[in-house]
């Protein structure tokens, strides 16, 4: 068995589900700030 192999492949896939994570985690932000915002706007007089 290779070592060196094994562990090139775990990190590169962890790299991909945080990068995809933070991505996501943007996004998801910036809609919920976007739904507040109208949300807020809607209910002032």
């Amino acid at each position: 068995m290779n070592l060196q192999s094994n562990v090139v492949v775990p990190t590169e896939t962890a790299y991909c589900v945080i990068y995809s994570f933070l991505t996501f985690f943007y996004y998801y932000s910036f809609c919920m700030s976007s739904y507040i915002f109208v949300k807020l706007k809607s209910l002032a007089p």
